[in-house]
């Protein structure tokens, strides 16, 4: 999926670096797929980016942005993990 086009200006605005910014919003649109997965799309990636900017305002400016991109992944690594049960059942 094509990511928004407006994820380099936030990733400016918020001080932080596209790349992080990108993985904030994937992370993002999981968090929207799950948590409200009958949604229409459009509506999904409302949702996710309501969750992105209440992401990027709670990140704002990490010291290390490494840190912070590891954190996710292994957070998005956990909820895959626990949610897998519930696509196979």
């Amino acid at each position: 999926m094509k990511t928004p086009k407006v994820l380099p200006w936030l990733a400016r605005k918020a001080g932080l670096t596209d790349e992080y910014v990108e993985l904030l919003w994937s992370s993002a649109l999981r968090h929207a797929n799950l948590k409200q997965p009958k949604l229409a799309a459009n509506q999904r990636m409302a949702l996710a980016m309501q969750e992105l900017v209440a992401r990027l305002v709670r990140e704002k400016s990490p010291v290390n942005n490494t840190q912070a991109s590891t954190r996710i992944a292994a957070n998005d690594a956990g909820r895959s993990a626990a949610t897998s049960g519930l696509v196979r059942a």
